[in-house]
């Protein structure tokens, strides 16, 4: 029983860490457009550093649990992923000071910072807006193709106007 929820939690850590990885390499621009969505005074932007982090330190405490139980090899991945763990909240913590003390630091994935800098924040909201209306086989063609999803986004920018 205890080894289906250590593999349980190594195979739902180790998708979210996916997850994570997609969103910072462009192939996944789906939840990176919902930070563009939210009204207010502040704009909010997409970090991934912490998030990434402490995926990745839950997958490692998992794995290390995982190995542990088969008894493959025992390697201290517990404080592996405690230390990871700790620098994703000290990320987490730490992202308004980075953003005040560089403000011209790029924004990941690399879309998402060509979007910011050629768009208005009302633009990138009608665009997060209307990413929500494409039918799921569009998406996926824009997902793998930023010149096919920055011709979109002109597009609705221009029929918007």
């Amino acid at each position: 029983m205890g080894l289906f929820i250590i593999l349980g939690l190594l195979l739902g850590s180790g998708l979210m860490l996916l997850r994570m990885v997609l969103m910072v390499s462009g192939q996944l621009k789906g939840p990176v457009l919902q930070y563009y969505e939210r009204y207010g005074d502040e704009e909010t932007y997409f970090f991934p550093l912490p998030n990434l982090l402490m995926w990745l330190g839950f997958t490692v405490i998992a794995g290390g649990f995982a190995l542990e139980t088969w008894q493959i090899f025992l390697v201290p991945t517990e404080y592996i992923g405690a230390f990871l763990l700790f620098v994703a909240g000290v990320a987490f913590y730490a992202q308004r000071w980075v953003r005040d003390a560089a403000d011209n630091l790029p924004v990941m994935p690399r879309w998402a910072n060509t979007l910011f800098r050629n768009t208005t924040r009302h633009e990138r909201r009608r665009l997060a807006y209307m990413w929500l209306r494409l039918p799921l086989r569009t998406r996926l063609l824009y997902n793998a193709s930023n010149r096919a999803f920055f011709d979109w986004a002109e597009l609705v920018i221009i029929s918007t106007l």
